[in-house]
């Protein structure tokens, strides 16, 4: 209990891990974006809801770009917002 107390309340948010991770999602937007499926519903739900409703979405070019300006900090920052 204690290690996860450790774990949710004082994460280490290592550089390192989230480059792996940013690949990963890089990899899965990527896979998304040359499918006919994923593109149809990222655009229905883009046309359906507007800017700034939780279901909007943005398309997987703008994903990509967003993803790469995501830091270590950002992270950070909505862990200090949001915990």
């Amino acid at each position: 209990l204690q290690l996860l107390s450790h774990v949710l309340f004082r994460p280490a948010f290592a550089v390192s891990e989230l480059e792996k991770l940013k690949l990963e999602w890089a990899a899965r937007i990527t896979e998304h974006r040359n499918n006919t499926g994923p593109v149809l519903v990222n655009r229905f739900y883009s046309e359906l809801y507007p800017d700034g409703h939780i279901f909007h979405q943005i398309d997987f070019d703008e994903q990509l770009k967003q993803l790469e300006l995501m830091s270590n900090s950002d992270l950070q920052n909505f862990h200090k917002i949001y915990s």
